[in-house]
C-alpha cells in the first residue's frame, strides 16, 4: 500500500549530509569508548553503551537510505527540469524501497518469462502475451528502485535490446530508419514502460555502466530513437545517444532508402521538454552543429526546419543554461555553419535556404554582435589590444563571415541583423573623442571606436561575399552596410552636425547613389574593376563627410586631416567591400 508524501528535496539533501556527519561522529567515538567500558567491566554505571551506539548508527543508516528513495522517486515522478527546488507531493505506489523492489522483481519476472516462451514458439499470441506483461509492469515503472529490480530481472541490457528489437519485427517496422508515429504512439503502452524504467533507474545512478555502454554501441537505431521517444531520459543519456544517432550512416537522406529518417525526428522532439540539454549539446560536442545542419539530414527528416528553429529558439534564449554554456554553444554554431566549403552547393547553406532557422540564428545573434566585432577587430589589428573574452577568442573572420552569408540569406534575417548593428553603434560612445583633435589619446581613442564600427560593416560585407542574394538586393544591402560608418561619424561630429548631417543627410540619396555605382558593376555596365569601384564608393562618401561639414559652417578639411579622415572611416572596410564586389560581380 502506497502514501502520500510531500517532500523538499533540497532540505531533504541536507539532512542526509547531517545524518552522514552524525554517523562520522559516532564512528570516531564508538572506538574508545569501547574500549573504556571493557576496562571498566562492572564499574561501568551508563545506560545503553556499545549496543545503544550501534542502534543509533543503523537508525542513521537506514533513515538516509530510505531518504535517499524518497528523493529519488519523487522526483522521478515529477521528472522535469528544475524538479527539487521546491515542496514536492505525489502518491507513491510502494510503502518502502523493499516493497518497491520486491514487486518490479515480479514483474520483471513475469516480463522475462513471456519473451522466453515467445522466442521458443514465434507466434502471434506468444508476442501479445510479452506485451501483456509489459502493460502490467508499467505501474511502478517511476520508482526507482521497482524499475532498477525489473530491468534486472527481465535479463540486463542485453534482453533490453531484444525486446525492443522483436517489437520492431512484430509491428514490420525498420529497425534502422524509426518508428513512424502511429507505431510510436501504439509502442508507448508497452515499450514505453522499459524506457520509463530505463529513464528512472539511469537518472538515480541505479545501473551498472554496462547498461549505457551496450545501449549506445549495440542497440539498433531505432531502438535508440525509442528510447528518448517514449520516455524524459537524463540529459547525460540523450546527448550520448545524440552524438551517435547523427554520426550515423544512416541518418539523413539515403538514395538506397524510401523510408524518412524517423530517428532523427524523435531524437529532436525529444529536446523540446529539455532545450537547455540541447544548448550542452552545442556547446560541449563541437561536431555536432555540423552534423545537425547536414542537407541530407534536413531533406529526409520530416518538419526539421519547423522542429530545429524551435528548438534553437529556446535552446539559444538569454534565460536558458548559463551564459557560458550558451555562448560556447554560439561559438560552435558559427564554427560548423561557418566552416570552410559550407557555401557549396552541398554544403550547410542550403539547410537555411527558405528555412525559419535563419530568422531565429538573426534574432539570438544580435545579443553576441558585440563579441563579434571585437573577435573581428583582434583578427585584423591585433596591435590595438582589444579583443572578445573567453569562448568567444580565435574566431576566424572568414569563418564569421559564411556563418553570416549563410544566416543573411533570409530577408527577415538580413533586417533583423541589420538593425541589430546599428543600435549596437549607437551604443558606442565616441562623442568624447575627437579625430583632430591635438590630443594623441583623444585621437586615439576616436580611431579605437571608429574601428569597431568599421569592423560592424566589414562582418556584414564579409557575409554578403557568401550570401546567395540577388543583384538589386545585393546592392541595396552593401550600400546600407558601407554607410554604418559614415552615419556614426556624422552624427558623432562636434558643431551641430548631428542635428542636420546624421542618419537624415545620409538617408536614401546616398544610398541610391551607392546602390547605382555598386548595381552598374554587378551588371557590367562599367569597365571597372572591384578596387577601383570600392576607391569610388570611398571617394564619393568622403565627399559627402566633407559637405557635411560646409553645412556647418565648418573650414575645409586639410589635406592631412582628410587623409586621417580616410584611413579612419574606410581603412578597416575596403579589403572586405573589394572582397564582397569581386564575389558577385568578377
Amino acid at each position: 500500500m502506497g502514501e502520500f508524501v510531500g517532500l523538499d528535496p533540497s532540505g531533504a539533501h541536507e539532512l542526509i549530509r547531517h545524518m552522514e556527519t552524525s554517523k562520522g561522529s559516532l564512528a570516531a567515538t564508538r572506538p574508545g569508548l569501547e574500549s573504556a567500558i571493557t576496562r571498566a567491566e562492572a564499574d561501568w554505571e551508563g545506560s545503553g553503551g556499545v549496543a545503544a551506539m550501534h542502534r543509533a548508527y543503523a537508525f542513521l543508516q537506514d533513515s538516509q537510505r530510505d531518504l535517499k528513495w524518497r528523493i529519488d522517486a519523487i522526483t522521478q515522478i515529477h521528472a522535469a527540469p528544475g524538479a527539487g527546488d521546491d515542496l514536492l507531493t505525489a502518491k507513491f505506489p510502494f510503502a518502502s524501497e523493499e516493497a518497491a523492489t520486491a514487486a518490479g522483481l515480479k514483474a520483471g519476472t513475469a516480463v522475462a518469462s513471456a519473451v522466453k516462451d515467445h522466442q521458443a514458439t514465434g507466434t502471434p499470441d506468444s508476442w501479445r502475451a510479452v506485451e501483456s506483461a509489459l502493460k502490467a509492469g508499467g505501474a511502478g515503472v517511476n520508482d526507482p528502485a521497482y524499475a532498477a529490480a525489473l530491468l534486472g530481472a527481465i535479463g540486463g541490457p542485453a534482453a533490453f535490446r531484444t525486446i525492443f528489437g522483436q517489437y520492431m519485427s512484430a509491428t514490420s517496422s525498420g529497425p534502422r530508419r524509426g518508428l513512424p508515429p502511429k507505431e510510436m504512439a501504439q509502442a508507448k503502452s508497452s515499450l514505453g514502460p522499459l524506457a520509463a524504467a530505463f529513464a528512472a533507474a539511469d537518472r538515480t545512478g541505479r545501473l551498472a555502466s554496462q547498461w549505457r555502454k551496450e545501449l549506445l554501441e549495440k542497440a539498433n537505431p531505432a531502438t535508440l530513437s525509442a528510447v528518448v521517444a517514449l520516455a524524459r531520459q537524463s540529459q547525460s543519456f540523450r546527448n550520448l545517444v545524440a552524438t551517435n544517432l547523427l554520426k550515423l550512416p544512416t541518418a539523413g537522406y539515403r538514395a538506397d532508402s524510401v523510408d524518412r529518417d524517423w530517428n532523427t525526428y524523435w531524437l529532436l522532439k525529444s529536446y523540446e521538454s529539455d532545450p537547455e540539454g540541447l544548448q550542452r549539446l552545442l556547446a560541449e560536442q563541437a561536431e555536432v552543429p555540423a552534423l545537425l545542419f547536414d542537407p541530407d539530414l534536413a531533406k529526409a527528416t520530416p518538419e526539421y526546419g519547423k522542429t530545429l528553429s524551435g528548438l534553437l529558439d529556446k535552446a539559444l534564449s538569454e534565460n536558458t543554461g548559463t551564459a557560458f554554456t550558451r555562448e560556447a554553444a554560439w561559438v560552435n554554431l558559427i564554427k560548423g555553419l561557418g566552416s570552410a566549403g559550407s557555401e557549396r552547393l552541398t554544403g550547410y547553406f542550403s539547410t537555411l535556404e527558405n528555412s525559419p532557422i535563419n530568422r531565429v540564428l538573426a534574432k539570438r545573434l544580435v545579443p553576441y554582435l558585440d563579441e563579434l566585432t571585437l573577435a573581428q577587430v583582434h583578427a585584423k589589428n591585433p596591435e590595438l589590444g582589444m579583443g572578445p573574452q573567453k569562448p568567444w577568442t580565435g574566431l576566424h573572420p572568414d569563418v564569421m563571415a559564411r556563418f553570416l552569408g549563410a544566416v543573411i540569406q533570409n530577408r527577415t534575417a538580413m533586417n533583423t541583423l541589420q538593425k541589430g548593428f546599428r543600435d549596437h553603434l549607437l551604443k558606442i560612445d565616441i562623442g568624447k573623442a575627437y579625430l583632430f583633435s591635438t590630443d594623441s589619446k583623444e585621437r586615439a581613442e576616436f580611431i579605437r571606436s571608429l574601428t569597431l564600427a568599421g569592423a560592424h560593416a566589414n562582418l556584414l560585407l564579409g557575409g554578403s561575399t557568401y550570401a546567395e542574394l540577388h543583384h538589386d538586393e545585393k546592392a541595396a544591402f552593401m550600400a546600407e552596410v558601407i554607410l554604418l560608418p559614415i552615419d556614426f561619424v556624422l552624427g558623432k561630429l562636434p558643431g551641430g552636425a548631428a542635428l542636420t548631417t546624421g542618419a537624415g543627410y545620409l538617408g536614401d540619396r546616398p544610398k541610391g547613389e551607392l546602390g547605382e555605382i555598386i548595381q552598374d558593376y554587378f551588371d557590367k555596365k562599367t569597365p571597372d574593376d572591384a578596387e577601383t569601384v570600392a576607391d569610388r564608393l570611398v571617394r564619393a562618401q568622403l565627399e559627402w563627410v566633407q559637405n557635411s561639414y560646409a553645412i556647418n559652417g565648418h573650414p575645409p578639411f586639410t589635406n592631412e586631416e582628410l587623409k586621417l579622415l580616410r584611413d579612419a572611416l574606410m581603412g578597416e572596410l575596403s579589403s572586405a567591400l573589394t572582397d564582397a564586389l569581386k564575389a558577385r560581380g568578377g
